[in-house]
């Protein structure tokens, strides 16, 4: 028997699947860039600037709006890629009031975008009866502009009647910022009246939406809180491992 028989396989494998990634790669950047110059002017950023975008820790970092015409919650029957996702209600309303949930937590030395920065917005929503809307489903990066005025760096508005039902839907968003943004923060909401669910947001410096990751911050969280449930856990064996010789020695 071959003692490096599994290595062996192990290697082979690796190199087929880094052949097929190859291969996928290829075919995707023929299929979305046409040109070289569109290949060439392709910068992705990646990284997620929105900590808690996909509710994972219910509303932490957001503040929702609630009120009796407007409800804010997260669902974590409304499950996507995994995640619970973010609902909101607004009905009675008879003009816009744009009531949804801010997140101001972008993360430190983040917090400014400057004129002509090429930056990138894109969120998963579910609409199951889009006749309750009169008006759009947003997101948008705002922020305070050089002269102290509140301001939108990128939007994205879905009118009622482009709004897909019974479906997960992605969009997602490009766009050089039109001038300099400080205090920055997202902002998900409903105009008017209507039912949606906002899952994976992502705000990305770069002109590719890339596919939803974590903010950084928000897997260093994870981590802690892992290391604390396990070091808790340790104790308590602990504990239980002392009653027990504590035991036998009185017996």
């Amino acid at each position: 028997e071959d003692p490096n028989f599994a290595t062996t396989v192990a290697t082979k494998i690796g190199k087929k699947a880094d052949k097929t990634e190859l291969e996928e790669l290829a075919t995707t950047v023929s299929e979305t860039y046409t040109t070289k110059d569109e290949f060439n002017n392709l910068s992705i950023g990646g990284r997620n600037l929105i900590k808690n975008s996909a509710f994972l820790d219910g509303t932490a970092y957001w503040t929702c709006a609630n009120n009796p015409n407007t409800t804010t919650t997260v669902d974590n029957n409304m499950v996507f890629n995994g995640h619970p996702s973010l609902k909101m209600v607004s009905s009675g309303w008879t003009t816009a009031k744009w009531y949804g949930a801010r997140n101001w937590e972008i993360p430190r030395g983040d917090t400014s975008i400057k004129a002509e920065e090429t930056v990138t917005i894109s969120c998963w929503y579910y609409v199951s009866d889009k006749s309750k809307f009169d008006n759009a489903i947003g997101f948008e990066i705002k922020g305070t502009k050089d002269d102290g005025t509140d301001g939108t760096a990128i939007f994205i508005h879905v009118q009622p009647d482009n709004i897909v039902e019974n479906k997960w839907t992605r969009v997602s968003k490009t766009t050089k910022v039109p001038y300099n943004f400080n205090n920055i923060y997202a902002f998900l909401y409903v105009t008017q009246n209507g039912e949606v669910w906002f899952a994976d947001v992502k705000f990305e410096k770069g002109n590719k939406a890339t596919d939803w990751t974590p903010a950084p911050e928000d897997a260093q969280t994870q981590l802690d809180a892992q290391g604390q449930r396990i070091t808790t856990a340790e104790s308590n064996i602990e504990q239980h491992a002392d009653m027990i010789a504590s035991k036998v020695s009185q017996t």
